[in-house]
């Protein structure tokens, strides 16, 4: 990642999950990674995550 570009990180909070995503500034964003926290408080709680581009 290049210090020099800019980034935007996005959280979405709700009862009983968390959303995360981090972009990166282009002409477009670019979504770089998500993922979500689902089910927070319960014994079924599950952590996803998706590297979706970027660089290697």
């Amino acid at each position: 990642m290049n210090s020099d570009q800019a980034h935007i990180l996005t959280v979405n909070s709700g009862s009983s999950s968390i959303k995360f995503a981090l972009y990166r500034v282009e002409n477009q964003l670019v979504k770089l990674f998500s993922g979500a926290l689902e089910n927070n408080g319960s014994e079924n709680t599950k952590m996803s995550t998706t590297l979706d581009a970027g660089d290697p």
